[in-house]
């Protein structure tokens, strides 16, 4: 009987040890597709930049920013705002590094409208800067070393987005859906 105590607590690890296997597993399946555009570097950045800035872009932007950009000219920016400690940038975070957010299968559009953009920074001043067009529901990541840098995302997503830069990085009631 005295064994038996032993095996109880062995048997509880071992069921523990497996569960936690499977949630690893489970968030390395999650987010695939998304660490091989991003890269790992950026993708960590993204994960846990402790600098991240909100953009609100000019008109020009479109027409200014070209394929080969690596770095966003100030004179392209009408507005910008820490967000570091804005609730909810943990939500972001993930949505930016989680499959489920883009549609993976659906071509990008011919003709962006970059409006808003979103720039992590790390400790050593690597940044990563992701431009939004909101409209057509598409990002794209500025300092990819890959032709595919512009990546579109799914609905639920791009609501989320919208509500995001209306409501929690800029005070701009056109982003937000009605009733908020």
């Amino acid at each position: 009987m005295e064994g038996r105590g032993k095996y109880a607590v062995v048997a509880m690890l071992t069921v523990g040890l497996v569960f936690a296997s499977f949630g690893w597993w489970w968030n390395l399946q999650r987010s695939k597709r998304t660490l091989e555009f991003w890269g790992p570097e950026a993708a960590q950045i993204i994960r846990q930049g402790p600098k991240v800035t909100a953009l609100r872009l000019t008109d020009d932007a479109t027409s200014s920013i070209v394929l080969d950009v690596t770095k966003l000219p100030n004179s392209l920016v009408s507005e910008q705002k820490e967000i570091s400690t804005v609730p909810g940038l943990l939500h972001a975070r993930n949505s930016l590094l989680d499959d489920a957010s883009f549609a993976w299968e659906t071509p990008p559009p011919n003709e962006p409208r970059w409006t808003h953009a979103l720039q992590f920074e790390n400790a050593q001043q690597l940044r990563v800067t992701i431009l939004f067009d909101l409209e057509q529901s598409c990002l794209r990541f500025v300092e990819s070393p890959s032709d595919r840098n512009v990546l579109p995302f799914v609905p639920k997503s791009k609501q989320a987005w919208r509500t995001a830069f209306g409501a929690r990085y800029f005070k701009d009631p056109e982003l937000l859906p009605e009733g908020l």
